[in-house]
């Protein structure tokens, strides 16, 4: 009775050291993690900050601001009544509001036809009329000079150069267009806008 007393004993007492050896290993298991620093991160990447680019305004134009002078060059050069390669309102001018106007015109038509320009205060959408000055009040023109209006219908003939000088544009919408019959409303034909919105004068295509 004595020993199966002793050795009871002494299974509890290895059992109770047993015990408290695993408590102190998952003990000290926890403490080392729990003393581990965090592994650094960075932070989440962010675009960085841009200033938003302005509207886009197209394509500028010379200009003197003293005068409130705008200069623009139109030549013909191609076979389909254009500007610039532009017809039927694709090309379009932007102004301020009663600025001043020079355009600078050189007719290079490959097939020889003789081409004018004017500003015409339109009173329909697209040209109607062969003579353009049925479809609006002509503001301006070239050739000029001793022909008067019939100027703005004859034209200039190939490899020659006109100027044309408008003041003070009012605000509006204008044609800049050839004046010999039948040109206008083949196409050729431009716009012109005037306004209090336009700080610098610039052009654009659709």
């Amino acid at each position: 009775m004595k020993l199966g007393r002793a050795v009871s004993t002494t299974t509890a007492v290895i059992a109770i050291v047993v015990i408290v050896l695993a408590v102190a290993i998952i003990y000290l298991y926890y403490q080392q993690i729990a003393s581990k620093p965090a592994p650094a991160t960075s932070p989440p990447a962010t675009a960085p900050a841009t200033t938003p680019s302005p509207a886009p305004t197209g394509n500028k134009l010379p200009y003197d601001a003293s005068s409130k002078t705008v200069y623009v060059t139109l030549d013909t050069r191609t076979a389909n009544y254009d500007f610039n390669g532009s017809t039927k309102g694709k090309l379009v001018i932007y102004i301020p509001a009663g600025w001043n106007l020079v355009i600078k015109y050189v007719n290079k038509d490959p097939g020889g036809l003789p081409h004018s320009v004017g500003i015409v205060a339109n009173n329909t959408p697209t040209p109607k009329n062969a003579d353009l000055t049925k479809d609006g009040k002509l503001i301006a023109w070239a050739p000029d000079g001793k022909l008067g209006v019939s100027g703005f219908k004859e034209g200039i003939g190939p490899d020659e150069t006109t100027v044309m000088e408008a003041s003070s544009i009012q605000k509006g919408v204008y044609w800049i267009a050839c004046g010999v019959p039948g040109h206008g409303i083949s196409g050729m034909w431009i716009i012109l806008v005037s306004s209090d919105a336009v700080t610098e004068p610039y052009f654009v295509t659709t």
